[in-house]
């Protein structure tokens, strides 16, 4: 498988809008005016946050090691979307982080996007999809096409998803969070089986990748640019991986019972080649600038 504006905000809106599409939104470093609706939505965003990375239907058997990747059971990650193009097909996916806001890879951002959550089979309705347009879009001002550093977007919602059994929100990990070398995530995406592949998957499939050395790495990718902003996941054998289709996507640890994201599917050398990992956008290291965006345009 593989800034805030306040002076300048209503000069600019009609720029924003007019230019919607790779460009990033700059946030500043002024404070918002405290106001009792400012101090409202700061609350809704601490509950929402409070009850992130709970899921009601539990995967007994992702407690074992998966060697392969497999067919997700519905509803176990009810934060996993599906951004649609304009002709409404997938094509990269994301992970919920509140109601109205999606965690996904800057190379994913497109014109016009659609958000699919609820999604398990993306050739059945299944009753449980919800599907809304993404209204505005923030690419992290770092992100580099060439290099694909800091690949990592937000994409604000024109309505907020309502949550429930088969959609909820994962949790932000904290920026000083680090992950032990060998430590099994789980990667999700309806991307291809196989590098040779044409399609990708109309199920969600899942499977668990172990954190790799960063100097290992940078030693398989020598050709490439792998920064501090990135992690490494996957086996030196090959056979796990993500791949075309899974991109956005999320890396996921289980914290105290909660899963949080770690990851984001950025890029890799084929799919479960081996020695060469999956590379995947380093979440702890962009947290700060995550919670501005969310808590000045919500």
């Amino acid at each position: 498988m593989m800034i805030t504006w306040l002076s300048f905000r209503v000069m600019f809106s009609l720029y924003i809008l007019l230019s919607f599409t790779w460009h990033s939104c700059f946030c500043a470093t002024i404070k918002p005016i405290v106001s009792p609706k400012n101090n409202e939505t700061r609350a809704r965003l601490k509950i929402e946050l409070k009850n992130c990375g709970l899921n009601q239907i539990k995967d007994i058997s992702s407690r074992l090691r998966i060697i392969g990747g497999r067919e997700a059971i519905k509803g176990t990650w009810p934060w996993q979307v599906a951004l649609l193009n304009h002709y409404r097909e997938p094509f990269c996916g994301g992970t919920l982080i509140t109601p109205q806001f999606v965690l996904t890879a800057a190379h994913c951002v497109r014109r016009k996007l659609y958000v699919r959550a609820g999604e398990h089979d993306l050739m059945t309705n299944e009753g449980t999809e919800q599907e809304i347009k993404v209204d505005h879009v923030f690419i992290h001002p770092s992100f580099d096409r060439e290099t694909v550093d800091s690949d990592i977007a937000l994409l604000h919602l024109k309505a907020p998803f309502k949550l429930g059994k088969y959609v909820a929100t994962a949790c932000l990990p904290s920026r000083k969070d680090e992950i032990e070398i060998d430590s099994l995530g789980t990667i999700l995406g309806w991307g291809k089986q196989k590098n040779s592949a044409m399609f990708g998957t109309d199920v969600l499939h899942q499977a668990r990748v172990p954190i790799a050395n960063i100097s290992d790495c940078r030693n398989v990718y020598e050709d490439y640019f792998i920064s501090n902003n990135m992690l490494c996941a996957g086996f030196r054998s090959g056979r796990v991986d993500s791949c075309a289709g899974d991109s956005g996507g999320p890396l996921l640890f289980q914290k105290r019972s909660r899963w949080v994201i770690y990851g984001i599917t950025s890029f890799g050398e084929g799919c479960g080649r081996k020695e060469k990992y999956g590379i995947y956008a380093k979440v702890p290291n962009f947290v700060k600038w995550i919670r501005r965006v969310i808590h000045r345009h919500s």
